[in-house]
């Protein structure tokens, strides 16, 4: 049980105090304050700001023994098929994976600092790399819930790995689908009815493999979409197919991004997530402050509502998204991820939402409530 707690409620974010009575991983009953009734351990929730946990939809976990490796490289030299990326991540399959797996472990206690409960981790290097992730999520005693997205090595592709390969993930995840000839999308496309299949898409520059990712491949999502044209939104938009961005790392190398406004009114599902570990924290709050303020400068102001859309973006959109239907919301039976910030004087008024979005900080981050648990944050190390 949670008392006396305030905290940002249902699919709006409004605030509100009551006591929360957490079983089993499920806010199983909202109380008015002082109220509740039940519960194994009660925790006096006054002091704090009750936050719904963070969903991270897009990282590249294997790029974390990297961090700042990018630095004086040109998008080529890192990200070509024979760039420095894909000639480092040849080692796994010569043996030497084992140098990864202490940095996926310290890559993922930063995800659960950072407030995230539910990560979806692009991996490279077929079933090798996931195997390597599984191996660093056993070295902690709590993680994130995991959606791995895998992605087949062998060409041409064949059924065969990707059997192997989405026994041991969720789905695939593809860097393009110009990597792959028609043959190769429609035997994956094969698998979308049980896996989740994304690929990214126009990320640096403008693509002709947009209608080959929605009918060839059969994406249920797409990341990036930087240089998508208002035609390529406005299919998207119509076909329902949600789309998840990340201003920082696009804009590291002076990319495009899209009018987070302009695709609220196509009503288009969008999300915001942190991508690469090399190139960027996991930390989403910057995330949302970035993007407020890019889209603040081009437009001049902000509307009310969109500050709901931004902290949608990173809680129940993507898990949505991700085919998570009570995830990322603090509402009755639904899932008790939970974020209690101190009620420091940088989060005053507490009713300002913006406030929150501009200013929230994991310095004031004390506890973290995952998986039915209460961890302590700096006990995460």
């Amino acid at each position: 049980m949670i008392q006396n707690l305030d905290f940002l409620q249902g699919k709006k974010f409004f605030l509100s105090r009551g006591d929360l009575l957490v079983v089993e991983n499920k806010i199983k009953e909202i109380f008015p304050p002082g109220k509740g009734k039940g519960g194994e351990m009660v925790f006096d929730g006054s002091e704090y700001l009750g936050v719904p946990a963070f969903v991270n939809s897009h990282i590249h976990l294997l790029d974390t023994l990297w961090k700042e490796k990018w630095m004086g490289k040109t998008i080529p030299q890192l990200f070509s098929s024979s760039g420095w990326k894909a000639r480092h991540l040849q080692d796994i399959q010569h043996g030497k994976g084992d140098a990864w797996i202490p940095w996926i472990t310290k890559g993922l206690k930063e995800l659960v600092r950072s407030g995230i409960a539910t990560a979806c981790v692009f991996v490279e290097e077929g079933i090798h790399g996931i195997q390597l992730v599984h191996q660093g999520a056993q070295n902690l005693k709590i993680a994130p819930h995991l959606v791995l997205l895998g992605r087949p090595i062998q060409r041409p592709v064949c059924k065969k790995e990707l059997e192997k390969i989405l026994s041991s993930c969720q789905g695939i995840g593809l860097g393009s689908t110009g990597d792959f000839s028609d043959e190769e999308l429609l035997l994956m496309s094969r698998f979308r009815h049980s896996a989740l299949l994304a690929t990214h898409i126009a990320e640096f520059q403008k693509t002709s493999n947009f209608e080959r990712a929605l009918s060839l491949y059969g994406a249920h999502f797409l990341v990036h979409g930087n240089y998508l044209s208002p035609e390529e939104w406005k299919k998207l938009a119509d076909c329902q197919i949600p789309v998840i961005h990340s201003f920082r790392a696009s804009q590291t190398f002076g990319l495009d991004t899209p009018d987070l406004l302009y695709l609220e009114n196509l009503n288009l599902l969008w999300a915001l997530a942190t991508d690469n570990l090399m190139l960027n924290s996991p930390n989403l709050l910057r995330e949302i402050a970035f993007v407020a303020r890019a889209l603040h400068r081009l437009h001049g102001n902000l509307p009310p509502e969109f500050a709901v859309s931004l902290l949608a973006s990173i809680t129940y959109r993507p898990a949505q998204i991700l085919g998570f239907s009570q995830k990322g919301v603090l509402e009755k039976n639904f899932e008790s991820d939970i974020l209690l910030f101190r009620k420091s004087p940088t989060l005053l008024p507490l009713e300002n939402l913006w406030t929150f979005i501009f200013r929230g900080d994991f310095g004031d981050l004390e506890y973290i409530c995952l998986q039915g648990k209460l961890i302590k944050r700096s006990d995460i190390q």
